[in-house]
């Protein structure tokens, strides 16, 4: 798994390109962290390059979430396939996220 992360307009970025299994989610969560400004309140995770992401995943998800939701950010989730999509509405985590589009971004 590759992370990297730009501003786009009033946008943090953060492109992500691999599957995100367990064995990656605490690298992900702690780039992140590690990399969130300050000046910016709306954080994206572009999705695009990532065929697989499991449970372990959107546990992690989740805990961005909340940890960006307590330090008043917004989240936005983009540019899912088909699979990853299913497991957001199969497992129900869908409705706590944001989705959107490349083109939203501006």
């Amino acid at each position: 798994m590759e992370i990297t992360n730009r501003v786009q307009k009033e946008y943090q970025v953060y492109d992500i390109k691999g599957n995100i299994a367990f064995e990656e989610t605490q690298e992900m969560e702690d780039y992140i962290y590690s990399n969130i400004s300050g000046d910016l309140t709306k954080t994206v995770i572009n999705l695009k390059e990532v065929p697989y992401l499991n449970s372990s995943a959107l546990g992690a998800f989740v805990r961005i979430l909340q940890t960006l939701k307590n330090r008043k950010m917004d989240l936005y989730i983009m540019n899912i396939n088909s699979d990853i999509d299913n497991l957001f509405k199969i497992t129900g985590v869908n409705k706590y996220f944001n989705f959107i589009k490349e083109s939203d971004l501006g």
